[in-house]
């Protein structure tokens, strides 16, 4: 699946609630799900606090009914268990007629409130302008003002109220599938907001003259820099398909001068994960011993049977035997599992070599970081070579292999996750805290890479 981190946040007053019939069956089939099928991972023991919650929400419906479902899954706080609605291209573009660009610019100027100004986005693409368009309710839109993307200039990107800064969430179209949802939202200082483990956005400091010159295009393709003195640097921004064999061809290209790799640093900064098949060509190079994998708990609905078979119809028996041959006995194998839980085996990696070169290695992780990047994470710390470096990261790697269900009313859809790790000597439960670096990073230092090959000189 292609992953693209641009946020595109849709206003509430422009997706009505629906009627109480289709509202009611949404929530009672989400419920449902939850109960039967996402407790069977053993992720809530004490489900009477979390019925507790379920009458309050329940108590006090949202117009928007996306709201009430949001609320439910983010009890939970598992980026694996949302629900969201799709929304077309068509209706990212020119979504909100109430400020022009140049008075949007002109009310920015003046930021009479605390969160008026204009932010720019971590990775360098985006800028919008934050207003106040209702000052009682300390309601804030965000409108994308500058873009390596033009055509969503003038697109609101961010609607959020201030008022409770405990439990703030937000309305944006997930920038992983361009989902429109409902996530928490952080005031990490007064110069920088946090979508979940999305995006950050960063203040622009008044006096800058020519913002448009600060952004610049992202690559979500893999790249190997040869930096020179035997470092070379990998980026790999998104474990996606798309990226397996462009990884595989780079780690061919690095084995022909691995002799003189003395250092090498892998970026997976803002990696929001998708397969670890992406990385598997680099583990011979980081391999010093055993990487142990963790075993985990399955529960089989027959929602995942379905998807499997889904998954089977959609695969060219005849261009790819291969794939369809290993999907065609992941669906035998499930055909009589289904209402079960079961326990499955971690498939630990070992490889006969074990490499001198590169002598040492640096993976540079951070806030973003989820998913299979935080299982490439947990494999690179086994290696006596690696070193990471960072911030922490998301920590949705408890709950993993999600498919996506269509909710009764048709209008939203939802992730299932159908798999939780069992902690062990080498894994942990992350919810919440996210997988810490060997080496923390100040926000203060603006290249990671050059620390870490810095860090390698000394230590």
């Amino acid at each position: 699946m292609k992953i693209r981190q641009v946020l595109i946040i849709l206003s509430i007053y422009l997706f009505p609630g629906k009627n109480t019939i289709a509202q009611k069956s949404d929530t009672d089939f989400l419920l449902e799900k939850i109960r039967k099928e996402y407790f069977k991972l053993g992720v809530e023991s004490d489900s009477s606090k979390f019925e507790k919650y379920v009458s309050g929400i329940l108590k006090d419906q949202e117009q928007d009914s996306l709201i009430t479902l949001s609320n439910l899954t983010n009890y939970f706080r598992d980026q694996h268990l949302i629900c969201y609605a799709r929304r077309q291209d068509t209706l990212l573009q020119n979504i909100d007629h109430r400020f022009s660009i140049d008075q949007i610019k002109e009310k920015v100027k003046k930021h009479k409130y605390k969160y008026e100004g204009f932010w720019i986005n971590d990775l360098k693409t985006d800028v919008i302008g934050i207003v106040l368009v209702d000052v009682p309710k300390k309601i804030y839109h965000g409108y994308l003002v500058w873009s390596t993307d033009s055509s969503k200039i003038g697109n609101l990107v961010l609607r959020f109220n201030s008022l409770n800064k405990k439990n703030t969430s937000c309305e944006y179209i997930n920038p992983y599938f361009r989902y429109r949802q409902f996530s928490p939202l952080y005031f990490n200082s007064k110069d920088e907001i946090q979508v979940w483990s999305y995006m950050k956005w960063e203040r622009i400091k008044n006096g800058t003259t020519d913002i448009s010159s600060l952004i610049k295009p992202y690559s979500y393709t893999a790249s190997l820099e040869n930096k020179g003195r035997g470092i070379y640097v990998l980026k790999i921004p998104e474990n996606s398909e798309d990226n397996i064999p462009v990884v595989d061809s780079l780690m061919k290209e690095f084995e022909t001068c691995m002799d003189s790799a003395k250092v090498l640093i892998v970026d997976i900064r803002n990696n929001p994960g998708g397969t670890i098949r992406t990385y598997t060509a680099v583990l011979p190079f980081i391999y010093t011993n055993k990487i142990l994998r963790p075993d985990g708990i399955n529960f089989v609905s027959e929602d995942l049977l379905n998807a499997e078979k889904r998954g089977l119809e959609q695969i060219d028996s005849v261009k790819y035997p291969s794939a369809f041959d290993k999907q065609r006995k992941r669906v035998d194998s499930l055909v009589n599992l289904v209402g079960k839980t079961v326990i499955t085996k971690g498939r630990d990696k070992v490889f006969d070599t074990v490499y001198k070169n590169p002598i040492r290695v640096g993976l540079l992780i951070n806030y973003a970081c989820m998913s299979a990047a935080e299982a490439m994470i947990l494999d690179f710390k086994q290696s006596k070579k690696v070193v990471i470096f960072g911030e922490n990261s998301a920590g949705a790697i408890d709950n993993l292999n999600a498919f996506a269900l269509r909710l009764p009313s048709g209008n939203y859809s939802m992730w299932m996750p159908t798999f939780r790790t069992i902690p062990s000597a080498t894994h942990r439960l992350y919810g919440g805290s996210g997988i810490s670096p060997d080496v923390r990073i100040s926000k203060k230092i603006s290249d990671w890479t050059q620390y870490a090959a810095n860090y390698f000189e000394t230590h």
